[in-house]
């Protein structure tokens, strides 16, 4: 298994985002376990215009939830950095 770092939870995301473009889905509802509770909060704060409605089963577990978080904004403070450059 590869270390989850190689596959970010927003590129996850933009997936999701992708397939409903491809399926032509303007808006969605978007139901997420686990894992997928994490994707959905990353659905919910970057794609929320999308979504009809979000629901999360028992999503990441509140301790790597806080890592998320941090791996989020630090991926996001780095691409305005790149931006700004």
């Amino acid at each position: 298994m590869k270390d989850p770092v190689s596959f970010p939870i927003p590129q996850y995301a933009r997936d999701v985002v992708a397939m409903a473009d491809f399926l032509k889905l303007d808006k969605f509802t978007y139901v997420g376990h686990s894992m997928g509770g994490g994707i959905g909060y990353e659905l919910g704060v970057e794609h929320g215009d999308r979504l009809n409605k979000l629901v999360l089963v028992a999503p990441i577990p509140k301790v790597k939830v806080h890592v998320f978080f941090w791996i989020v904004c630090s991926e996001r403070r780095s691409r305005k950095e790149v931006r700004r450059q």
